[in-house]
């Protein structure tokens, strides 16, 4: 599996496990809470799953950052999945796999 589809699984697995309760009255649409919970969830998904690949680096915050705009782009267009995937792998190969 590549990076970014290992965040997507493991942000699945945080979105599950939340204790956010999406069918009760809420002053905004549902929508809108998804959204902040797949931004907030995201960024910690990002930051588990480059803690387990042990990557230490100085430009771990340029990946950190290639990810968060593949995460929020991959939101409104999920069509742009392997334009992502192969951008972001480019990016850990680069800074990683020195």
């Amino acid at each position: 599996m590549t990076l970014l589809s290992d965040i997507l699984k493991e942000l699945r697995e945080l979105l599950v496990k939340s204790p956010i309760r999406y069918e009760i009255d809420r002053p905004f649409s549902v929508a809108d809470y998804i959204r902040n919970a797949i931004a907030v969830y995201g960024r910690k998904a990002i930051h588990i799953v480059l803690s387990k690949y042990g990557c230490r680096s100085r430009e771990l915050a340029i990946l950190a950052q290639v990810l968060h705009r593949a995460l929020y782009s991959l939101m409104n267009y999920p069509q742009l999945f392997y334009f992502w995937d192969y951008k972001v792998q480019e990016e850990y190969e680069r800074i990683c796999r020195k």
